[in-house]
């Protein structure tokens, strides 16, 4: 069996994640081109940024969950609640219940990941900061991947 590499495992996990965040977003988006190309744009500018140092490097993941973020918040900018009956607080709120949905989902496979590899909830109250965090997400991930193809 060939050494699994663990920035090999990060960047599978950071591809899964990626995955589902965008098939949420498509479906959410579903029939909204306005939203879909404010997307677009949105990553594009996240990834100008990054390169010329205005921004932290991000994972693909975290550009497409911030360039989501950036359309929603224009969108409630710059839309007058008035005058429809769902209005794009209420595409928000929308949007924000099914990430909530699908991250708890996700939290609970990683919980279970993380359980897998002997990390108690102890350690997890140690975790103290965003990026330590994010790591401990895709190792997570990496782990459930790894099951997986163990069960294949």
């Amino acid at each position: 069996m060939p050494e699994t590499r663990l920035s090999d495992i990060v960047q599978s996990l950071d591809q899964q994640e990626f995955a589902v965040k965008l098939a949420a977003i498509e479906a959410a988006y579903e029939g909204d081109e306005v939203r879909m190309q404010l997307l677009d744009e949105a990553v594009d500018l996240l990834k100008q940024a990054e390169a010329v140092g205005e921004v932290q490097p991000m994972s693909d993941s975290g550009m497409l969950s911030a360039a989501a973020q950036l359309v929603e918040d224009h969108i409630a900018a710059n839309t007058e609640p008035e005058g429809s009956e769902k209005t794009a607080e209420a595409e928000g709120e929308e949007l924000s219940k099914e990430a909530q949905e699908e991250l708890y989902e996700l939290g609970n496979l990683a919980s279970e990941a993380l359980k897998y590899a002997g990390i108690s909830e102890e350690d997890l109250e140690k975790v103290a900061s965003e990026e330590e965090s994010e790591e401990l997400g895709r190792l997570a991930a990496n782990i459930l991947i790894h099951l997986d193809s163990e069960e294949e």
